[in-house]
């Protein structure tokens, strides 16, 4: 079977061949030796959420550096004319 796939892959490209050849060998898989223990989704979700967090945090910091400004220019600017609208 291998040298049939072999003469058939002749006129693919490498790129295409990798995508080929990867899921011909999903499909040939039959068995998972491997033991995925109860703790295991939480190990997961205890390394995964630092980085989601720091994700958000970089992009709360791009936000209020790039708008923080503009936003407390335009209050100020109101501040100022109720301000001086009081007697």
């Amino acid at each position: 079977m291998n040298l049939l796939i072999v003469i058939f892959m002749r006129g693919v490209e490498i790129f295409e061949r990798f995508f080929i050849f990867f899921f011909v060998g999903l499909l040939e898989l039959n068995v998972a030796l491997a033991y995925i223990d109860p703790g295991t989704g939480g190990m997961i979700a205890g390394s995964v959420w630092p980085f989601i967090v720091g994700v958000l945090g970089v992009i709360g910091g791009f936000f209020a550096k790039r708008f923080f400004k503009p936003v407390k220019r335009g209050v100020l600017f109101t501040w100022d004319k109720v301000k001086r609208r009081k007697p």
